[in-house]
């Protein structure tokens, strides 16, 4: 396939990389296909920059960064990276599992999400940053859209914007990097990164999770930047519902960094914390009822005192 017909647009039943069969557009931002790999069988995921980008030296370069920080972020709780290779000098492709199930996205669509479901879907996703960070890696892009919900548990399928922790500023100035709506003040306004950046875009999509909705109603589409930027770093975040996650999610959204979890650890203690305590309060509550209740008679079991002696001096 040639350079040309790639930036025409791939078509379903093209051939890439001598053995990969495409199947059908997913209709991302870059051009993402499902496909046959021909050699093994599987149903696989690739992925290469749009025809605009292929066009930039530095948006390529972008994509080789993303398929790199994959490559180093590999194991549980992150998409399997199965390929990568240039079609030519100038057009890169990725290819990753074709995985089963549906975004977080996808199951917030169907209404909040119980409190026990929440905090092992977080708990999993703590766990995997706790591995990437140790690392050096920051996702950047934490939310719901890049969260899948397979049989295993949650695993995250994007890593676009991902960045080592010694080169985590915004690339470029004026231009943001990542989704508002999940991003921290400071990194929205383009201070290096560190780890409290995707510890306060999981906060976020906690209260997503048990709110149904994201913590700032924003219109990003009509809103000018500099507005837009000056509303998430002022306005407070809202107060959540949830009696058991509610001090979790608040220190997670603090505008401070130096206010917020410092690490994944911590935050996955504070969040077992209030879980653990949550059933503690349940099951005393459950005590606390039964013994309230009055006794339960039954008829022809109880005998007075006063009938028992009777019956012995008969």
């Amino acid at each position: 396939m040639t350079e040309e017909l790639h930036v025409a647009g791939w078509g379903v039943g093209d051939h890439v990389l001598g053995r990969y069969r495409l199947l059908r557009n997913l209709g991302r931002t870059h051009w993402v296909y499902e496909a046959e790999d021909e050699v093994t069988g599987d149903r696989v995921v690739l992925k290469t920059p749009s025809a605009r980008d292929l066009r930039h030296p530095q948006a390529r370069e972008r994509f080789v960064r993303e398929a790199k920080n994959l490559l180093r972020a590999q194991g549980p709780g992150v998409v399997r990276m199965r390929n990568f290779a240039f079609m030519n000098p100038t057009c890169p492709v990725l290819v990753m599992d074709r995985l089963e199930g549906e975004t977080l996205a996808e199951r917030i669509e169907r209404g909040p999400v119980p409190v026990d479901e929440a905090i092992a879907i977080i708990g999993a996703l703590l766990r995997t940053l706790r591995r990437l960070h140790a690392s050096g890696l920051l996702h950047r892009d934490l939310k719901p859209a890049n969260i899948l919900l397979t049989s295993s548990g949650p695993v995250l399928i994007d890593f676009g914007v991902s960045r080592s922790m010694q080169d985590a500023r915004i690339t470029q100035a004026g231009r943001l990097v990542g989704t508002p709506w999940y991003m921290a003040p400071d990194h929205l306004m383009g201070v290096s990164a560190d780890a409290s950046v995707d510890l306060y875009a999981l906060s976020a999509v906690l209260f997503e999770l048990v709110e149904g909705r994201p913590p700032f109603d924003l219109h990003y589409a009509q809103e000018p930047i500099g507005a837009l930027l000056r509303r998430i770093c002022r306005q407070e975040a809202p107060k959540s519902s949830s009696p058991a996650l509610g001090d979790v999610i608040a220190r997670g959204l603090q505008k401070r960094r130096s206010a917020r979890y410092t690490s994944a650890s911590q935050m996955l203690e504070a969040l077992n914390a209030h879980r653990d305590h949550g059933r503690v309060s349940a099951h005393r509550s459950a005590f606390l009822s039964l013994r309230a209740r009055p006794p339960i008679a039954r008829p022809g079991l109880v005998r007075s005192r006063a009938s028992l002696v009777e019956q012995a001096v008969a």
